[in-house]
């Protein structure tokens, strides 16, 4: 996969820690593979042998978990909603700390089962929300609403 070959390095005393070197190698995936390494040095005698054989696991990278807490109008599950043009958000969670939610979607369907009318469906559209953060308020750009009092908007956000 990856051989450094002879690299020059800063001065390291006997018995003390290389600063680190970074790979350079083919691109490593998160997908729980491990991989094995050893280290040798160079002085101005020759090469040492080889370190003992040490490993490192590449860690897994989930799915984002399903968004909690959805909010039209700021609200869970508001009714008597008034804005034809309603706002849409959640909040991203990730059990990867480090990812950001990078593409949402939001549908508006007139049946729970998503089997009714489909007023809204954004697409998979380009966002970026921190982990564990409510996202913006997305704004309704569907068929136009009805506010007869006898409508319930379902929303689902994938």
């Amino acid at each position: 996969m990856w051989d450094s070959g002879q690299v020059a390095t800063g001065p390291i005393t006997s018995g003390n820690r290389s600063t680190d070197i970074s790979y350079a190698g083919t691109t490593l995936t998160k997908n729980s593979t491990t991989y094995y390494w050893r280290i040798r040095f160079w002085d101005i005698d020759g090469v040492s042998g080889w370190s003992s054989t040490a490993q490192f696991t590449m860690g897994t990278n989930t799915i984002p978990n399903a968004p909690s807490t959805p909010y039209a109008e700021g609200a869970t599950n508001p009714i008597k909603v008034g804005d034809i043009t309603p706002e849409f958000s959640a909040v991203f969670s990730d059990t990867d700390a480090g990812d950001t939610g990078a593409y949402y979607e939001i549908e508006v369907n007139t049946n729970n089962t998503f089997t009714g009318t489909v007023m809204w469906d954004t697409g998979q559209t380009a966002t970026s929300i921190a982990n564990g953060v409510r996202s913006p308020d997305y704004i309704y750009a569907g068929t136009a609403l009805t506010l007869d009092g006898e409508k319930v908007l379902l929303i689902q956000q994938e």
